[in-house]
């Protein structure tokens, strides 16, 4: 399900062309705070779960809760929130805040 709400997303940019250059315009137009590194990381763990139906790693739940992570900061920045909102990828029994800042970028 995370997968498909990311895709009807990025479907709204006008941009064309492979899946990962569609997202990197939604981003960039949205000016949501997602680095190249999480993007490549979120593309090639959907493709190893849509094409091989098997998880990237051994710790699956980690790997939902990151891809639920990104999808989380793609729907806060598409509404243009500028606030704190919690990090689903902290565990609840750590240490220190769960809350992250949203800042979109310049």
């Amino acid at each position: 399900a995370i997968f498909s709400v990311v895709d009807s997303l990025v479907k709204r940019v006008k941009s064309s062309g492979k899946f990962e250059k569609r997202l990197r315009a939604y981003v960039n137009y949205h000016k949501i705070p997602i680095s190249d590194s999480e993007i490549l990381d979120f593309i090639e763990r959907r493709n190893k779960l849509t094409h091989e139906l098997v998880f990237f790693t051994n710790n699956f739940v980690e790997e939902y809760y990151e891809h639920l992570h990104l999808l989380n900061r793609l729907l806060l920045g598409t509404l243009k929130y500028n606030s704190y909102y919690i990090n689903v990828t902290k565990h609840p029994l750590s240490t220190g805040s769960r809350a992250d800042k949203l800042t979109p970028t310049s």
